[in-house]
């Protein structure tokens, strides 16, 4: 066998230094080895011989380049550009050069390519191609990505934009968008990249090339992504019609982070199986690493080591040192699960090197985290801290730099929260417990602090007409489809609203791309100090008990008042997490909603999981203010019961906080300027048709409004109780209290609704209402829902707010950020405290207990509302019939819970 392999390298070397015995001149040239090989088979041949070799050499080079033989294609272009120089043939030079790059690239030769990109763009700015001189530009910008040099692509980009507005054409200024954009997401600028990607997106309906449409939409779902918005990336990628390996990654990544894990699995072996073609190797390594990274949450370390070893093979020899520094950070990872402390830390320098020379703030935050949790296995905590701390820092820019509404701000949050995460389990373990509850709640509520702290501009202050004409229409769209849903409820009627929800959704991303100016304003990063904690717990039967949910486990935080002013007590549990956890919860939430008797059970155990553990350290306490996180915002903690039986309820006080930052806001802000001119609003069964009034309202709303005293209640009820007289109203009374049909939409938290009555045509002599359009007709789309939306834009004085409807509690909930709903609404348009259902609520109970806890809060020596609220409850459940938790249970107090 050796014999016949030297044999056949003897003769292939005679073909190529023989010069041209055969006459085949072109045959020749693609068979030399090099570029001196190929300068040396030139000499001696007239122009006639030189330009019929180059025109069978420009057909096998279009040939193979077509059929993806990028290894043959970059041979040919490579001989054909030397015949080009021998013929000074200078206009074909750029095009040579731009399609030796494209193979360069492709085959993962990205530094190369580079150099040759830098030639064509010269070889096209000699000749004056402008065209040509765009696509070298495009490919340098490209390449120089794909090497991690994003500073350096990024004035390239800019002039790559230029240029492609000047051609006229909407093709190449689709791709330099497109790359501006990558360019822009990588360095972390989220803000300004997503109005680029809205633009593409726009200019792909005027394209020419069938797969602009579909590539534009896939890069703008990779930025959904790259924003923490999962759910509208998965539905933009599932409206492609034949997801290329691109999409089927970016569809699994959004699974995974939507806690679909199987079906995850399913979409990268789809991505793995698409991606086998010449020129895929990059997003097969790519899913290669994600495939690997799932397998590390299963903890099959041995299969993902092997899966991300091998990405980390194919990112090398491709010089993709961006990715690379991504695969390298996963096996730090690895190493520290195995406690291979020196191999951790390795491989993290190692990640961290390539992160910086990248210039990815998000690669080079997780290379810190990676870094950190290796210092942790080494038992080096000061540099663990350090690592960590510079994590945080990182993350919270990228933060200040995302652009979003208040509902996408939530999503984004997946994307810097592990910083925190790590932060706070290495303060644990190093034993201060004090500064990893300040890191946990720096995380929390994040989106509702920024709310209460400066809220998002008005729309109208900066829309043009046509955008508000786009933004009534689709407003009036998703009103028209929830009308139906309420009143003719149906799979369809609901598939058709969630339509409607999707367009609005889209105008509104649409909307915020081209208005910066509308971005929320973010408020500073929030310290909780010793010297507020002490504030918030200020006697010895206050206990401030604060969540955060860690990658395995969960932070239970109690905080109590010290021995000396201004420096409390703070100590700190760790509680088992994950999925049996979750399962338990959504068990007792079944129980309570069946009114199973044997729900005693599954509230001992919830106990014994979430608060056994600080016995000692709650003892003596009767009022809690509790701080959920993720999954536990769902636990009825007032329904859990002890070893000796009892309820939560019947020993404790109980408020709720989203974050005890959030509720040192509540209760240090001023008030909005104005005292307010009603003690009371009340709002109750309002007339809807085709929907059922609610048993006991009107009674609960009339005997609470005599609590308050005649001439100072305005009480809303049938026709009146519309969305337009609540609105002119809420902003002068001191207390607020709906008692209405709610629905919650946790995909769409910002569209869940209080029902009140539409809107009356006015009459041809009477002036419009305020919320109608001129020529006194009401809006068509209007519904009389009173959204989450509607409330953000409000502005409130009230105390209090109480939602007397079923799951006013419930909505979209984030990890980190608590519940996204109607309830956390009411706190961002400026009320103190609210009062919210947990499940849907009987009318009668609900009704009484209501009553109760009004006569409370106004009696001569008025309760507290978390201690009017216990008593309301505990006299409910003594009620005959009543002893369920179903009945008595339901309502919380959100925010400052005192008087």
């Amino acid at each position: 066998m050796r014999i016949v392999i030297l044999l056949i390298a003897t003769l292939a070397a005679s073909a190529i230094f023989c010069p041209c015995a055969d006459g085949d001149l072109a045959s020749a040239l693609l068979a030399a080895g090099n570029a001196d090989e190929r300068a040396a088979l030139l000499r001696g041949h007239d122009r006639r011989e030189l330009a019929a070799a180059l025109d069978g050499i420009e057909k096998t080079a279009a040939a193979s380049y077509d059929g993806k033989d990028y290894p043959s294609a970059l041979n040919a272009y490579q001989a054909a550009l030397a015949l080009g120089r021998e013929l000074a043939n200078a206009a074909k030079l750029p095009f040579y050069l731009r399609r030796i790059g494209i193979c360069l690239g492709l085959l993962g030769h990205s530094d190369a390519a580079v150099e040759i990109y830098r030639e064509g763009i010269a070889a096209a700015e000699k000749t004056n191609d402008s065209a040509m001189a765009l696509e070298n530009l495009h490919g340098l910008a490209v390449n120089l990505q794909r090497i991690g040099r994003y500073r350096e692509a990024l004035p390239l980009c800019e002039k790559e934009v230029a240029l492609a507005e000047a051609s006229g054409q909407p093709e190449p200024m689709i791709h330099a968008l497109s790359t501006y954009q990558e360019t822009l997401t990588k360095l972390g600028r989220l803000r300004e990249a997503l109005p680029l990607a809205e633009r593409a997106f726009e200019l792909s309906s005027h394209s020419t090339q069938p797969t602009d449409h579909s590539s534009t939409l896939a890069n703008l779902a990779m930025l959904y992504i790259a924003l923490g918005d999962y759910e509208t990336s998965l539905r933009v990628l599932r409206s492609l019609p034949n997801p290329n390996p691109i999409a089927l990654n970016s569809i699994a990544i959004c699974e995974r982070r939507l806690h679909r894990e199987a079906d995850a699995e399913i979409s990268y072996r789809a991505a793995l199986a698409a991606s086998t073609g010449p020129g895929d190797w990059r997003i097969h390594a790519i899913t290669l690493g994600n495939l690997g990274i799932l397998q590390c949450t299963w903890g099959k370390l041995a299969e993902a080591r092997a899966n991300i070893e091998q990405a980390l093979a194919l990112f090398l020899s491709h010089q993709d040192r961006g990715e690379a520094a991504g695969s390298m950070t996963q096996l730090s990872e690895i190493a520290a699960d195995e406690k291979k402390p020196a191999e951790a830390l390795e491989k993290a320098a190692e990640a961290l090197r390539m992160a910086r020379e990248s210039e990815d703030p998000n690669r080079i935050t997780d290379a810190l985290v990676a870094q950190g949790e290796g210092f942790d296995v080494a038992g080096r905590n000061k540099e663990a801290g350090r690592s960590f701390a510079e994590a945080v820092d990182i993350a919270e820019g990228l933060r200040a730099d995302a652009p979003a509404s208040a509902a996408g701000l939530q999503g984004e949050l997946d994307q810097w929260l592990p910083a925190y995460q790590y932060a706070v389990r290495h303060e644990i373990h190093a034993g201060n417990p004090l500064a990893a509850l300040r890191l946990a709640d720096r995380a929390k509520a994040r989106v509702l602090l920024d709310m209460i702290e400066g809220g998002e501009p008005g729309f109208e202050a900066v829309a043009d007409p046509r955008e508000r004409d786009e933004e009534q229409q689709v407003r009036d769209a998703v009103a028209r489809m929830r009308r139906v849903a309420v009143t003719k409820p149906s799979a369809a009627a609901k598939t058709a609203l969630e339509a409607a929800i999707r367009k609005e959704e889209d105008f509104d991303i649409r909307l915020y791309g081209r208005h910066p100016e509308l971005v929320l304003q973010r408020a500073a990063p929030p310290d909780i100090r010793p010297e507020d904690l002490a504030a918030l717990a200020p006697n010895g039967r206050t206990a401030l008990v604060s969540y955060f949910v860690l990658p395995e486990s969960v932070a239970m935080f109690v905080v109590r008042a010290g021995e000396r002013p201004g420096s409390p007590s703070v100590k700190v549990f760790t509680l088992p997490g994950g999925g049996k956890l979750d399962e338990l919860i959504r068990s007792f939430r079944t129980q309570i909603a069946a009114r199973d008797l044997d729900y005693r059970v599954t509230a001992k155990a919830l106990f014994d999981a979430l608060l056994a553990p600080a016995t000692g350290a709650l003892n003596g306490t009767d009022r809690w203010i509790l701080s959920p996180d993720g999954a536990l915002w769902d636990v009825p903690f007032q329904a859990l019961m002890d070893g000796s039986g009892k309820h939560v309820l019947e020993t404790h006080a109980i408020g709720y906080a989203p974050s005890l930052s959030v509720l040192r806001e509540l209760r240090e802000k001023p008030a909005a300027p104005g005292s307010p001119s009603v003690a009371l609003l009340a709002v109750a069964n309002p007339s809807v048709a085709g929907v059922a009034p609610i048993p006991e309202a009107e009674r609960e709303a009339k005997a609470i409004a005599a609590l308050y005293g005649k001439g100072r209640t305005t009480l809303l009820g049938g026709d009146r109780a519309s969305a337009s007289l609540f609105r002119e109203s809420a902003g002068r009374a001191g207390v607020i209290h709906i008692a209405a049909h709610a629905e919650t939409e946790t995909n769409h938290p910002l569209e869940s609704f209080l029902l009140l009555a539409p809107e009356k045509a006015a009459a041809p002599d009477k002036p419009a209402a305020p919320d109608q359009r001129p020529g006194g007709k009401a809006n068509a789309g209007d519904d009389g829902a009173l959204t989450a939306r509607d409330l953000l834009g409000m502005r409130l004085r009230a105390n209090l707010v109480v939602l007397s409807a079923c799951e006013t509690a419930r909505g979209k909930i984030g990890q980190g950020d608590g519940v996204m709903g109607l309830g956390w609404a009411v706190l961002a348009a400026g009320a103190r405290a609210s009062v919210l259902s947990q499940w849907k609520v009987d009318s009668g109970a609900t009704s009484d207990l209501m009553i109760d806890f009004h006569r409370r809060l106004t009696g001569a020596k008025p309760a507290d509302k978390a201690d009017a609220l216990r008593q309301a409850a505990l006299d409910t459940m003594h009620s005959p019939g009543r002893l369920h938790p179903f009945y008595w249970a339901a309502f919380i107090v959100v925010g400052d819970a005192r008087e």
